[in-house]
């Protein structure tokens, strides 16, 4: 290269913002048109954490028309339906266990006796 194309980095600089304010240049990110806070660009609403938008959806349900009294009724529902499928799982489990001790006892009556 020739020594008269090269430029410093502050004439670079200097030329970058230059064509950047007559427009014909690149636009730094902070420069662009969806970047900067005009109406029409910015949404009415802020983003929301996943925290906020979990708060919103219980709020929306208690709006629904379930009172306090309600869902702890439907709680209580809930922990018997939860117990009683646990109580029928050891009955189950008690059950063929014993149907399984009288057959080994079967079968060693009917072989040893």
């Amino acid at each position: 290269m020739s020594d008269d194309h090269q430029m410093t980095r502050r004439q670079y600089r200097e030329e970058q913002e230059k064509s950047s304010k007559d427009g014909n240049g690149s636009f730094r990110f902070d420069q662009w048109p969806h970047h900067q806070n005009s109406d029409n660009n910015m949404d009415e609403s802020p983003l929301l954490s996943r925290r906020h938008h979990e708060k919103q959806d219980d709020i929306n349900e208690d709006e629904a028309g379930l009172t306090r009294q309600q869902t702890l009724e439907e709680d209580k529902e809930t922990i018997v339906n939860e117990k009683t499928q646990q109580l029928k799982t050891k009955l189950n489990k008690i059950i063929i266990g014993l149907v399984l001790a009288i057959i080994l006892v079967y079968l060693f009556l009917f072989f040893i006796g």
